[in-house]
This record gives C-alpha cells, structure tokens and sequence, in this order.
C-alpha cells in the first residue's frame, strides 16, 4: 500500500513539474486579449471596457465567433508574421464551412436577399469575424491592415443597418448601435 501511494505522489511530480510554468518564451498562444497586455496604441484608442470583454456580444471578442476568430488569428500569426490576415480570416470561415457573401455589400435590398437564401447567423458570424480579426491585429500590432481595416469598417457598417440591428432583441439594439458606432470610429482612427 505504501509503495502504491509512493509511486502515485512521484508520478505527480513527474507529470506536473513538466507541464506547469510557462517558458520564458512564452507565445501568443498565452496572450490574453486585455488592454494591460495589448500594444500602447491599442490602450490608447480602445479605452472603454466592451472593447476588451470577453462576454458583450457587440464587443469585438464577445461573440462566439468573434473570440474563436480573434484568438485562432493570434494562434495563426505565429507562424504567418507577415501575411495578409484576409487568408486567415478565409480559411476558418472554409473550415467552419460558412457560405460566404460579398463582404463589401451595404446594399439593404441585396442584405435581404442573402438574409433569406443563408440566414442572419451567417451574416453576422462572418462580420463578427471580420471584426475580432481586425480588432486582435491591432490590439497586438498597434496597426490594421489596410484590407483588413476596409472590410472590419464594411462589416460594422453592416451590422449598423436597420435590415441586420433589427434582428436583435429591441432592448438590446440602441446599446449594440452606440458601442458599434464607437467601434467604426476606433477603426477608422486604427492607422492614423
């Protein structure tokens, strides 16, 4: 029995004093998306708290897709320093088997149409996608890829229209408006 016991605690050593600490070289895999650990430009400009939560669905890291988009991205960058995030960003929505749409539309009636061929949640998961990426570059780069900036400002834009905000619970619009609004402006400010 003590011999059991014994090798049980030695086991546990063994087994945890080589899978607990982080190494000195720590990854972005350990990065947390937080406004302490983010680039100062990225303090800077994103100073409210949605920005940074990883639970306000309009914040950039909030949605379901928003955060698994904005923490495989980090994971991605790793070994893609200095490609166009756009590949990332197409890759997983492959991977997640999304329909993809023009992700330049604006156009309220041609919304509509795509609305009701592939469905809301489409939508809005490939914007919140759009988004997170964006936002996660910036917050660990202190800087937006010009494609990446157009098409995270098409994408809230897009979240702005009556034919998508409308979608949402009425109590829940005017607030998801104003911090979408917010967040337009931060992107637009992203490179300045």
């Amino acid at each position: 029995m003590m011999k059991w016991l014994i090798s049980i605690v030695i086991a546990s050593i063994i087994i945890n004093g080589c899978t607990s600490g982080k190494s000195e070289n720590s990854s972005m895999n350990d990065y947390e998306l937080s406004a302490e650990g983010a680039h100062p430009k990225a303090r800077a400009l994103l100073i409210e708290e949605f920005y940074w939560s990883p639970i306000d669905e309009t914040g950039p890291f909030g949605s379901d897709d928003g955060s698994d988009a904005a923490f495989g991205f980090l994971e991605w960058r790793e070994d893609h320093p200095s490609q166009n995030p756009k590949i990332y960003i197409n890759e997983l929505l492959e991977e997640w088997d999304y329909e993809l749409f023009d992700w330049n539309e604006l156009d309220t009636e041609q919304l509509t149409k795509l609305k009701d061929s592939m469905g809301i949640r489409l939508i809005i998961g490939q914007d919140d996608v759009l988004i997170a990426v964006g936002f996660s570059q910036f917050a660990t780069e202190g800087k937006i890829d010009e494609e990446l900036q157009d098409l995270t400002i098409k994408a809230i834009q897009r979240e702005l229209l009556l034919v998508i905000l409308n979608e949402f619970d009425e109590k829940y619009r005017n607030s998801r408006r104003k911090k979408l609004e917010k967040m337009l402006l931060a992107v637009k400010k992203m490179n300045e």
